[in-house]
């Protein structure tokens, strides 16, 4: 937690409407999150951890070059061969 506080006194209006997924980085989305879905730091923080542990996983999502067919992967390995729920 507090990683993300400084994102209390941004701008909303530097602010992009659209992510480019070549351009973003984590605190890019982040900002993303807070001042254009409004989401709480804290589920912000939650869902960025997520990503970052979806990101380096055994069988990664490539967030970059976002494909369906690649976060099906990473999740039916993580259903048949890891079993997690």
């Amino acid at each position: 937690m507090g990683e993300l506080e400084y994102v209390k006194n941004f701008n909303r209006l530097n602010c992009s409407i659209k992510l480019n997924p070549q351009d973003y980085t984590f605190a890019v989305i982040a900002m993303h999150g807070i001042l254009r879905q409004r989401l709480s730091l804290s589920t912000v923080e939650k869902r960025l951890r997520i990503a970052r542990f979806m990101e380096s996983y055994t069988m990664p999502v490539d967030f970059r070059n976002l494909s369906y067919e690649n976060f099906i992967r990473h999740m039916d390995f993580r259903e048949q061969i890891v079993k997690c729920g």
